[in-house]
């Protein structure tokens, strides 16, 4: 059996933006893509590829690395849930979910989901 696993990063971004505006319910009805650059590359330093609004507020940006993709969220981590199935670390003004493959797509996506969920953003 062959097993494909998507690992490029520019992909993986991709899958998320699709998962944040497909996903139309709860609080992802209320999150937004914006200011997405379709020339973004990874670089090791990270290359923004878009943010993310909340209600009208910026609330993160994501960024292309070589190999992942972090979701940055300007908000406490006390808004996320206590055990995540992505690497999750806390930066001084705010959180970063790493992402390193489209099978934690739709894992991360549910981490921002229940930091949302929780209203403390």
């Amino acid at each position: 059996m062959v097993e494909d696993r998507t690992t490029e990063p520019r992909r993986v971004a991709q899958l998320l933006a699709s998962e944040f505006t497909g996903l139309g319910t709860g609080p992802l009805t209320d999150l937004t893509v914006v200011d997405a650059r379709s020339d973004a590359s990874p670089a090791a330093g990270g290359t923004a590829a878009y943010a993310l609004d909340y209600q009208n507020r910026r609330i993160g940006t994501v960024w292309l690395y070589p190999d992942c993709v972090e979701i940055a969220l300007s908000m406490d981590a006390t808004a996320l849930p206590a055990d995540t199935s992505v690497p999750v670390e806390t930066t001084g003004d705010g959180v970063r979910i790493r992402v390193e493959d489209g099978v934690a797509v739709k894992r991360a996506v549910d981490v921002v989901r229940t930091a949302l969920d929780e209203g403390k953003n």
